[in-house]
């Protein structure tokens, strides 16, 4: 293997990164049971984005939250495709609210009320 190659350079950033400490990320296998706080259920908010657990973690883009009877309970309404093109580029997919987890750093989250079905951004 040649000194300058990419390969080399590739392993000697992967070596690097060998003595660095680990950062651990909790991305369950299973969803905990949904978080509320009082009467609101904690939910990833619509624009943003989770990981879909039951489809490969793919991500998914929710554009709305509700309360499905067929799954007795909230749900995401959105797409598994952001920035696909073709003849399945509109279709929007119903996830049960277990189905979808947060992204570390990157989904944004809120609180959804039943009473309501108002969904609010979490303040800080």
């Amino acid at each position: 293997m040649e000194k300058d190659s990419e390969t080399a350079t590739a392993l000697g950033e992967i070596l690097a990164c060998m003595g660095e400490t680990p950062e651990i990320i909790t991305i369950g296998a299973t969803p905990a049971p949904a978080e509320t706080s009082g009467r609101l259920v904690r939910v990833i908010l619509p624009g943003s984005k989770g990981l879909n657990i039951r489809s490969n973690n793919e991500e998914f883009v929710v554009e709305s939250v509700f309360y499905s009877p067929h799954y007795n309970g909230l749900a995401y309404r959105g797409c598994e495709c952001e920035g696909a093109i073709g003849a399945n580029h509109d279709v929007k997919t119903i996830l049960a609210l277990d189905s979808l987890i947060e992204i570390p750093g990157e989904s944004k989250v809120g609180w959804y009320d039943p009473e309501s079905g108002e969904v609010t951004a979490e303040t800080v």
